[in-house]
């Protein structure tokens, strides 16, 4: 079992790393936003697939959707505009017949 220290030491370089991610996907605004909230409440989430922004989104928008549940109206309009409630409706482009890949063709040949 890790002592108290060594627990809280991870505890906060964990959330260092996940204010890290927010900021570089949706900018500072939005992490210092949400991040005076995220600190009263203790959570346990775990993501999977995807690339290092894409979890970071999926992060931010589960958080996001679990605090308002404890938030004020007036704090989950902030939340809704500054754009924590909106989730990232991209996804992989699928692979096309007689295509290399979702946009690549196959170099062409005259003979």
């Amino acid at each position: 079992m890790p002592s108290v220290d060594y627990q809280e030491e991870l505890e906060e370089m964990l959330y260092q790393r996940f204010v890290q991610l927010m900021e570089r996907l949706a900018g500072l605004p939005q992490a210092r936003l949400e991040e005076s909230w995220v600190m009263q409440y203790r959570q346990h989430v775990e993501v999977q697939g995807g690339g290092r922004s894409s979890q970071a989104g999926a992060l931010r928008l589960a958080i996001a959707r679990a605090l308002l549940s404890f938030l004020s109206e007036r704090e989950m309009e902030n939340m809704r505009q500054a754009g924590l409630l909106t989730p990232d409706p991209r996804v992989r482009e699928r692979n096309k017949p007689g295509q290399e890949g979702a946009r690549r063709k196959y170099t062409w040949r005259k003979r």
